[in-house]
């Protein structure tokens, strides 16, 4: 368990350092941008996580069961299928930059730099997988760490000698380093495990991933059309709000990101041993650890955007609360996910991610024409509590011994009845965090009588 502990740091690590970059130059580039400038350069990472999905075929995902199935030659199944994704993204490309010659949906350059990330993330995210799956933490946070940091350090050189069109002074930067990494590792396999072509690779790797492209597509629209459609249905500039104030709700997930690196392998090597009762007193306090941490951050979330962010963007501070609360639902929905991925249920998770997205979708054509950002922040809570409703059920049924309903109650009424209480105390600051930090200590008292197994975690 120390070992764990310290990957766990690690993760934490990255994942602070990533987003602590993030946030320190919130402050650099919303002055350095204009609102529409923010709200096309947080458009096109959103069209880049829908490309990645596609152009990759989702393989990725596949290294998580083919570490169990293929362990002792998984760098020769890696090999194979960073060609199969390398034949694929030559197929999408050409078909998109044809579609786009004819019809001029975006500008080219803008189309050519969606694509090369796209690929180039394929790559990394591989070898992060991989790196969670090895519990091999140093690895995996220098993969996770270094790529965004010398895109953020070349964003602001470059912004600085910009006079128009800045989105490109964020483009361009995080293509570029994204690039060279995913070539580098491309190349490497390539040249080193020769394994080009195998079908008996190819077939296992679709066969799961094939499922998880709607699954990521889905996922993608749940996190990115509220953005993509308050650009094209209202104005870029309400996008670089929302945008900025989707930021900062999105803390939470440095923290359960982190846990989830060392939560996956240990989940797998507990099922394999059929350890349930573990999986669920572990999965417990994991519950009860983040429904801590999402609390907390709501108390500060409306400060720490006041902080941070221009004047320009203070419109969006009611915003942060229910971009949180999605939040929390979406990490309550990755438990019953990893379950559903370790039983191999791929095209389940594509379903119900596929209508929880759909239903996203919907009600953000329907309100977001009238009611803007606070119409896309609050579809956003009712998309993700839908996911994480059908993922459990489905995962019951899988399973029955996983996760008993009964430990999601207290965590889930704590986080709602706080959302009210901090929608209720939003301009009485003093109040709100005097009375949300003794419901907090009030909870942590509760949570320590109820399951002393709370720190079962350290031990």
């Amino acid at each position: 368990m120390r070992n764990k502990l310290k990957d766990g740091g690690l993760y934490l690590f990255g994942n602070l350092f990533d987003k602590a970059i993030a946030f320190i130059t919130v402050p650099i580039f919303t002055r350095l941008m204009t609102t529409t400038e923010y709200g096309l350069s947080s458009t096109y990472s959103s069209y880049v996580g829908i490309l990645s999905v596609i152009v990759s075929l989702s393989l990725a995902n596949s290294i998580r069961n083919a570490y169990v199935d293929y362990k002792d030659v998984l760098n020769k199944y890696l090999s194979s299928i960073f060609t199969l994704g390398f034949i694929n993204f030559c197929v999408i490309s050409a078909i998109l930059v044809f579609a786009n010659m004819k019809f001029a949906v975006v500008e080219k350059y803008f189309l050519m730099f969606c694509l090369i990330q796209s690929f180039s993330s394929f790559f990394v995210n591989s070898m992060i997988v991989k790196f969670m799956m090895q519990e091999n933490a140093k690895k995996r946070t220098i993969l996770q760490v270094l790529p965004n940091f010398m895109a953020t350090i070349l964003s602001v050189v470059l912004l600085l000698h910009m006079n128009e069109h800045k989105e490109y002074g964020r483009i361009i930067p995080m293509c570029l380093t994204v690039s060279v990494f995913g070539c580098f590792i491309f190349l490497y396999y390539l040249l080193k495990e020769h394994e080009y072509i195998n079908l008996k690779y190819w077939k296992y790797a679709l066969s799961i991933s094939i499922p998880l492209i709607f699954h990521g597509l889905s996922v993608n629209i749940l996190s990115s059309s509220d953005r993509m459609l308050l650009t094209s249905l209202r104005e870029a500039a309400e996008t670089g709000v929302y945008s900025v104030v989707y930021n900062f709700g999105m803390i939470a997930t440095v923290i359960t990101s982190s846990l989830e690196g060392v939560w996956i392998p240990f989940f797998t090597q507990k099922m394999l041993k059929a350890d349930k009762k573990s999986v669920n007193n572990y999965a417990r306090v994991y519950i009860e650890l983040c429904t801590v941490f999402f609390c907390g951050l709501m108390i500060i979330s409306p400060e720490i955007l006041v902080i941070f962010a221009s004047k320009k963007y203070k419109s969006g501070v009611y915003l942060i609360i229910p971009i949180i609360l999605a939040t929390y639902f979406q990490f309550l929905y990755t438990l019953s996910v990893n379950a559903e991925f370790y039983y191999k249920k791929t095209k389940i998770i594509a379903v119900n991610t596929v209508i929880a997205a759909g239903i996203n979708f919907g009600l953000n054509i329907m309100f977001i024409p009238h009611f803007g950002a606070l119409a896309a922040a609050s579809t956003t809570v009712i998309a993700y509590f839908v996911s994480f409703l059908f993922h459990y059920l489905y995962c019951k049924r899988v399973d029955r011994e996983l996760f008993p309903v009964r430990m999601f109650f207290l965590p889930v009424g704590t986080v709602l009845g706080f959302t009210i209480f901090q929608y209720i105390t939003m301009d009485y600051v003093i109040l709100r965090w005097m009375f949300g930090i003794l419901l907090l200590f009030v909870y942590l008292l509760c949570t320590y009588w109820k399951e002393r197994s709370l720190f079962v975690w350290i031990k």
